[in-house]
């Protein structure tokens, strides 16, 4: 065997190794991205809701059964109340907008707070869809109904195949 011959054998070789470790590499980035996806959903998560917890308390005492047509003007009355709601909804819109972007974990972001989204969607739709009227913000908060949507529909979806 000649000196040519065994350097083509370990070309060989080398290239034949090399695909396994360009494999291995792969799983393990994509693994890793996966891993710190959801380390960031949860970490974002937390951080908005200890920035609106306290608030969203007291609204929801305010409007347990959701804000209804009659308590839109008296909102509107009160400049404090419309900044509370407002920054409530705006930090639902950012975890929705990073959300359906795929910035966030969509099933993170479910199993974390998927009801309490639903709900909270609820609660201020009647406020959201009365500024989108009155107010020309047509796209007012539309990241937050498309998540509250979305995560409606898996509902449904997973009691329809139980």
């Amino acid at each position: 065997m000649t000196i040519e011959t065994l350097a083509q054998l370990f070309t060989i070789g080398g290239t034949i190794l090399i695909v396994p470790q360009i494999l291995i590499a792969l799983i393990s980035m994509v693994r890793n991205h996966k891993r710190e996806k959801l380390k960031a959903t949860i970490d974002y998560f937390e951080q908005i809701d200890n920035e609106i917890k306290k608030t969203r308390g007291e609204l929801a005492k305010k409007y347990k059964d959701g804000i209804g047509a009659d308590d839109i003007e008296k909102i509107y009355e009160d400049e404090e109340l419309v900044r509370d709601i407002n920054m409530v909804i705006n930090a639902y819109e950012r975890l929705a907008l990073a959300t359906n972007m795929g910035v966030l974990d969509y099933e993170a972001v479910k199993r974390l707070s998927g009801a309490l989204i639903r709900k909270n969607y609820k609660r201020y739709r009647a406020y959201i869809e009365h500024r989108r009227i009155n107010h020309s913000a047509r796209s007012a908060w539309v990241e937050f109904e498309l998540l509250a949507d979305k995560l409606q529909k898996d509902v449904k979806r997973k009691s329809a195949n139980n």
